[in-house]
């Protein structure tokens, strides 16, 4: 199980035992949104404007990057490929690789 907070944290708990698996604690503010890829990576996006893809051995960010323009993330999730999709509260969403490289960003007006 993946949980976070407003303390700029998340934490991987193992979900028969309870036991803590790993504590993420880089964020600068608060964790919005958590998740798991498919197959199994752990993300989070948080209001610092960054979005952090973890090791959960290591409780490690492996990538970590701050989006400017997207300052508040409102969604994020993860395909089988590796894709990530970044929704913002600005309108914006970017796709993005395994290395959080962007991949496409669109722009909306409304709808």
């Amino acid at each position: 199980m993946l949980g976070a907070g407003r303390s700029g944290g998340a934490w991987i708990w193992h979900a028969r035992s309870g036991a803590l698996l790993a504590d993420l604690p880089e964020h600068e503010n608060v964790v919005w949104r958590v998740g798991f890829s498919d197959q199994g990576t752990p993300y989070t996006s948080s209001d610092d404007g960054t979005l952090r893809i973890w090791e959960v051995n290591s409780g490690r960010a492996v990538y970590r990057k701050r989006f400017p323009q997207c300052a508040e993330p409102t969604g994020a999730s993860m395909d089988g490929d590796g894709l990530l999709l970044l929704s913002c509260g600005s309108g914006i969403a970017l796709v993005l690789d395994q290395t959080l490289a962007v991949v496409r960003e669109t722009v909306s007006d409304g709808p």
